[in-house]
């Protein structure tokens, strides 16, 4: 009897332990191909050759050396952009030029192809998150950025006119900035 009835038990339990599953679903895997470079852009205007806006001000908005002018309303402003680049990297822009003898902070002026170049000015090229100090334009310095967990970033600096004499003349106020853009 002991028997049938573990027989029973077994034959009971063996019918309702076994449960199966069947069911279908999609994985969907996404992520992004990247070229080795990243596309850069400087204010909207591609990666060469760019123009950036000074702006207008009269000989009489500098009084003395060193008197900066500009810079503001967007005036002399340079963003540096950079797109589909790796989530990860180190971003360095340095900038390079034809620089005031004896300052390498002072970029010189252009010669006007009508001869009218003003007098007594140069540019002052500034990080937008330090106005306090003009960076080095002989290449030498580089505003270094980490970027994470981004496939886009900007960098943003700020020209200004500055005075380099007594006495500013007027005229045509154009310079040339090389820059240097790597990202790694």
């Amino acid at each position: 009897m002991k028997n049938k009835f573990l027989f029973g038990l077994l034959l009971l339990s063996s019918t309702s332990t076994f449960a199966m599953i069947d069911q279908e679903g999609v994985i969907h895997l996404s992520g992004y191909i990247y070229s080795a470079t990243c596309e850069l852009d400087i204010n909207n205007q591609g990666p060469k050759d760019v123009g950036v806006n000074m702006g207008r001000y009269p000989t009489s908005s500098f009084s003395k050396i060193g008197d900066e002018v500009g810079g503001e309303g967007g005036f002399g402003d340079i963003k540096v952009s950079l797109k589909n680049c790796p989530a990860t990297g180190d971003l360095a822009v340095s900038f390079n030029g034809s620089t005031v003898a004896g300052n390498n902070e002072i970029l010189s002026l252009d010669q006007a192809a009508t001869g009218d170049t003003a007098q007594g000015l140069g540019v002052h090229i500034y990080s937008d998150n330090d106005l306090s100090k003009p960076l080095n334009l002989d290449g030498s310095q580089a505003i270094k950025t980490t970027v994470t967990n981004s496939a886009e970033h900007e960098e943003g600096f700020v020209a200004r006119y500055v005075s380099t004499a007594e006495t500013v003349e007027s005229g045509e106020a154009n310079a040339t900035l090389n820059f240097r853009v790597t990202y790694k």
